[in-house]
């Protein structure tokens, strides 16, 4: 018996450690791949934009929303929510408007597997947050030591 207790002990400090170091490498990971992905094509919209709004208009076609509205705004949260996400900052607002589009474009548009993986992630990182390698950790480490200083 006790060495099974030992294994049991050993797993779990061995699953506490690769979490401790491989979470945040993982969670960095994540969020550079899913906002690569988001960013890319927002830079696409902007290289034709009377392209990009015909798409709006005639292909992609969102019931619920005028096309050039769906248009300038998927451009921006393309443009400045995917690299907030990259870098950790703002990062669970960041999360939300591209898990938004995700849904709508699976939802209205293109039906595909790639938009399970990217909504899962960006869940993930709404719940659980950008992990350790963020801007928003050193943001509130940084604030927690101003406010033992104080």
């Amino acid at each position: 018996m006790p060495l099974f207790r030992t294994i049991i002990q050993q797993s779990i400090a061995l699953g506490d450690h690769l979490d401790k170091y491989l979470s945040p490498v993982l969670f960095l990971g994540l969020r550079i791949w899913v906002g690569m992905i988001f960013f890319r094509s927002g830079l696409q919209k902007l290289e034709d934009w009377d392209n990009t709004l015909d798409l709006f208009q005639y292909e992609y076609a969102i019931p619920f929303l005028p096309h050039s509205f769906a248009a300038y705004s998927a451009t921006f949260f393309e443009l400045i929510a995917a690299p907030l996400l990259m870098v950790g900052f703002l990062t669970r607002l960041s999360a939300f408007p591209l898990l938004g589009m995700t849904i709508v474009i699976q939802l209205t548009y293109l039906q595909h597997e790639h938009h399970y993986a990217w909504g899962t992630v960006l869940l993930l990182i709404i719940l659980k947050g950008p992990g350790a390698l963020s801007l928003d950790q050193l943001v509130q480490c940084w604030s927690s030591k101003k406010k033992s200083r104080a």
